[in-house]
């Protein structure tokens, strides 16, 4: 849920963010299973993200805190995010996917 509120509040500073007050996310917790994983680093830097099946599609689920370490062939759950488009009356809506966050250290 951390990671919704995060995008939500993320769209405050841009045009048309009067319209981001009356925007209600919605999100379902999924999982699915690897079909690749991306993985880059610069510095102490890192991207993580995973290729998954969801629904019949292949869709990037991302590791925005690159705190992951799967493999392909793994199942991992994730946040499926519908957002309202932040610019008042814009389509199309926002489909998101993030990894869920895990209390492992």
């Amino acid at each position: 849920m951390a990671v919704a509120v995060f995008l939500f509040i993320s769209f405050g500073g841009m045009p048309g963010a009067h319209a981001a007050e009356s925007m209600q996310p919605k999100f379902t917790v999924a999982s699915g299973k690897i079909i690749s994983v991306y993985e880059a680093k610069e510095g102490d830097a890192v991207f993580k993200a995973y290729l998954v099946s969801w629904k019949g599609h292949q869709v990037v689920v991302s590791d925005s805190l690159g705190k992951t370490n799967y493999k392909d062939g793994d199942v991992i759950s994730f946040i499926a995010m519908t957002l309202q488009n932040p610019m008042a009356g814009a389509k199309p809506d926002i489909l998101a996917f993030q990894v869920v966050p895990t209390l492992e250290k």
